[in-house]
């Protein structure tokens, strides 16, 4: 594979090949399916090469990425749309390094030299945009043992409207990473800390409940521990980006077989999936069913 190739004058930059910077975290995306709903997790592995290091002329690096992720859901039996939508977040990774020179880790993600990033993690159960669960309240006087029966009834009234069976549908990743010397950001943006929450009000405060995970069907994970805005940074423009690198990829499923496993198959661009890395120190969880993976000539 080429490797990264640096610009330090102004103008656009060309994506190339993924350089070796880049691994897979737990070697492969990770997929899991049961009776009612499927799950997809990938993540990546970000370090840095010496001459992106040497870029940031002694000081810190900020790296500006954005994970654009959509859906369309149809019923299988008339074909029809039965729901879509999207999410569109910019985040913000403060790039420093440890008295060795080691790229420091994320907490959340403790491998030295290295940076995490989520790019897929999608519940299906969620994808029909139906709401999350609302139990029934508890009526004067009734037994804790009748509530929860018609509590428990309810779950499944609701789990069987909002579940992925008997229809298909496809969901499409773009994500794209820019990395920068910090001294070069010279615009502030405004970004939101996930401390932030609970004091914002008005547009932001509906879309975080939209986002929610009791009722949005991609995780919470990557604005859980990172600055992020919900429309598109001043310094994403910045010519003097270091480097850029980006990730196209579609699952498809389908489950118009409704007594069958639902069948899905990863579509990645080629050059943009990296090859396999380790799993997040101290965590032995994976997919328990394997995915097909294919890498295609990405149309855009």
């Amino acid at each position: 594979m080429k490797n990264l190739i640096l610009f330090f004058i102004l103008g656009s930059l060309s994506f190339p090949t993924l350089s070796g910077t880049y691994e897979t975290v737990n070697s492969v995306p990770q997929f899991a399916d049961g009776e009612n709903h499927f799950l997809l997790y990938w993540a990546v592995w970000r370090g840095l090469t010496e001459k992106e290091k040497a870029a940031f002329n002694g000081g810190e690096g900020a790296l500006l990425s954005l994970r654009d992720i959509s859906w369309q859901m149809d019923d299988c039996a008339t074909g029809t749309p039965i729901h879509s939508d999207k999410e569109q977040v910019w985040y913000f990774d403060d790039l420093r390094f440890n008295p060795q020179g080691e790229l420091i880790p994320i907490k959340e993600a403790p491998r030295p030299g290295y940076r995490y990033f989520n790019l897929l993690n999608i519940n299906s159960q969620h994808l029909k945009g139906f709401g999350p669960f609302k139990g029934p309240k508890k009526n004067r006087g009734e037994k804790m043992d009748d509530w929860d029966k018609r509590r428990h009834a309810a779950f499944l009234e609701w789990q069987s409207k909002s579940w992925a069976k008997n229809t298909k549908g496809s969901i499409w990743l773009n994500a794209e990473h820019r990395l920068f010397s910090k001294q070069h950001l010279l615009v502030q943006d405004a970004w939101i800390d996930p401390k932030d929450y609970p004091k914002l009000t008005g547009e932001l405060l509906e879309m975080i409940t939209k986002l929610s995970s009791s009722r949005w069907p991609i995780h919470f994970d990557e604005r859980a521990h990172k600055p992020h805005l919900f429309q598109e940074p001043k310094n994403w423009s910045n010519p003097q980006v270091i480097s850029k690198n980006r990730f196209r990829a579609r699952l498809d499923w389908n489950w118009c077989e409704a007594s069958q496993p639902v069948k899905v198959e990863l579509f990645v661009a080629k050059g943009e999936l990296p090859p396999p890395g380790p799993n997040r120190p101290g965590r032995t969880d994976s997919g328990k069913t394997s995915i097909k993976v294919t890498e295609i000539d990405w149309k855009d």
